[in-house]
């Protein structure tokens, strides 16, 4: 049953959902580097919260898409100054905007060939079965870096 709902999901996504690895147990050093990808304001703190909290000053977060849904600029500036206020609330000292259209994620997949993460002992990004289809992007790149 899971295999058809999985199958079903990358269908209306129209992109193939990876395969999650397995889970291990992390143990993060004092000088280890991680980078949260967070594809829309706020997925960094519902999703990676506690971790912010204790290593914040190690991770750097790339906000991933713009947040106009439906290309509205002023929120798109309300949502970048709201992000802003929550990193230099927590004292995150490196955070960045990729600036993707919103909803369109999968349609800026040559951006994130861009970043480097050749620095980072951990990258973390949406659980690999969340549906969302901008929350998928991130996933199924690194199944693309991962098999060239």
């Amino acid at each position: 049953m899971k295999k058809l709902k999985r199958f079903l999901i990358s269908k209306l996504n129209g992109f193939d959902l990876p395969n999650p690895p397995k889970i291990k147990k992390w143990e993060i050093k004092k000088d280890d580097k991680i980078c949260i990808l967070a594809p829309h304001a706020d997925d960094e703190v519902i999703g990676c919260g506690g971790l912010l909290a204790k290593y914040g000053n190690q991770c750097d977060i790339i906000l991933l898409t713009d947040g106009a849904f439906n290309g509205d600029e002023n929120i798109q500036k309300i949502r970048e100054d709201e992000f802003t206020k929550v990193m230099n609330f927590l004292k995150i000292e490196n955070f960045s905007f990729m600036r993707a259209k919103d909803t369109q994620l999968v349609e800026a997949y040559d951006l994130f060939e861009k970043i480097d993460f050749s620095k980072y002992n951990y990258v973390i990004m949406p659980h690999p079965f969340d549906p969302h289809k901008d929350h998928v992007v991130p996933q199924a790149f690194f199944k693309k870096l991962k098999n060239k």
